[in-house]
């Protein structure tokens, strides 16, 4: 639990500490934005035995476009980082390469990678946030008073070393018990239910069908096409562009996701026919029902991960961090005084003599 908590807590950081650590991949010039064509030709003409797959476009403030790439032989998939003001490709980064891989692969999966066909690193991370949450509901009610007792829940007793670290231990814990139960909850149906509590398993209210009034036009350029999305609400910007002859745009109309980027995020999905620019289907998940909301990743990696509220949320859960870390001391600090006193409590005892 304190691996998947310390874990955890670095990868909520990630985008401000990534930038600091591979600071060559995250350099950019000053300058316009070159088309997204001339990224694409150059990502060809520095890789050119990969097929590119999908673009993550930099945040609000700044950054370079991620562009993932993958190939059918031997080497290993990743992405490449592009300057997006030069167009000039800053480096490649090969997958589970970055330390930051490496820590997901252990807060998600245990290091466990899974085989063909099954994620038992996966499952088990999701089993122990399982028993987490049972610990934390079997405390409440362990330390649920009376109702006229309610002012004693925030005493702290000095009465010896071991009625002041069990006051702290359960004041700690009450005050952490609320906004950690809600970041385990999050994940635990993803986790332990796996794709079967996916957003697209639950009854959603169907997305609107589209037909998009503009004229058909002549093909449109890639860049014509991230505009035609963005367009479609006021406000919104395009993160994720998975280019083809039916183009994939994700724009996200929330304005405290853009410290991240890329797959994760986006609110509303549109497919775009290349030939002619015209909208083919809207998928839009402020349409579906809470149950789908919850158990869809854009939303609940957003509470899980701090993106949700900003820095607050961030905030937020760092401190829980630490209030879990302060709790696995006192806990196993109460199990040591505990054990003293036994001990102390059985050399104090009298020896009864034999026959009496």
């Amino acid at each position: 639990m304190l691996l998947m908590t310390v874990t955890g807590s670095l990868l909520m950081f990630r985008p401000e500490l990534e930038p600091i650590i591979y600071r060559d991949l995250y350099r950019v010039m000053p300058g316009s934005p070159v088309p997204l064509e001339d990224v694409l030709k150059a990502v060809t003409k520095a890789s050119p035995s990969y097929f590119v797959d999908y673009l993550e476009l930099p945040p609000m403030t700044h950054g370079p476009i991620r562009v993932r790439v993958t190939q059918f032989g031997d080497k290993p998939d990743g992405m490449v980082f592009v300057d997006p003001n030069s167009g000039k490709v800053n480096g490649f980064q090969a997958d589970d390469s970055s330390i930051f891989d490496w820590l997901v692969l252990l807060h998600k999966r245990l290091l466990v990678k899974y085989p063909e066909g099954n994620d038992w690193g996966h499952w088990l991370a999701g089993m122990i946030g399982l028993v987490w949450m049972l610990m934390l509901l079997t405390g409440l009610v362990l330390w649920v008073p009376k109702l006229n007792q309610w002012k004693h829940v925030f005493a702290l007793r000095r009465k010896n070393a071991y009625i002041w670290n069990y006051d702290v231990h359960k004041l700690i814990g009450i005050l952490v018990l609320v906004p950690l139960i809600a970041i385990i909850a999050v994940i635990l149906p993803r986790t332990v239910g796996g794709s079967f509590l996916d957003g697209t398993s639950y009854p959603k209210a169907l997305d609107p069908k589209f037909v998009d009034p503009t004229d058909k036009g002549a093909p449109t350029t890639l860049d014509g096409l991230v505009r035609k999305a963005e367009s479609f609400e006021a406000g919104a910007r395009a993160v994720y562009v998975k280019p083809g002859p039916t183009t994939t745009i994700k724009i996200s109309s929330l304005r405290d996701a853009g410290r991240n980027s890329g797959y994760y995020q986006g609110d509303i999905e549109l497919t775009l026919e290349e030939s002619n620019g015209q909208i083919t289907k809207i998928l839009d998940t402020r349409t579906w029902n809470p149950l789908a909301v919850a158990v869809h990743y854009n939303h609940y990696l957003s509470v899980h991960g701090g993106t949700w509220g900003g820095w607050i949320t961030r905030l937020l859960e760092f401190l829980v961090t630490l209030g879990v870390l302060y709790l696995a001391w006192t806990g196993l600090r109460q199990w040591w005084i505990k054990r003293g006193l036994r001990r102390k409590s059985k050399r104090a005892k009298p020896i009864r003599p034999v026959g009496a």
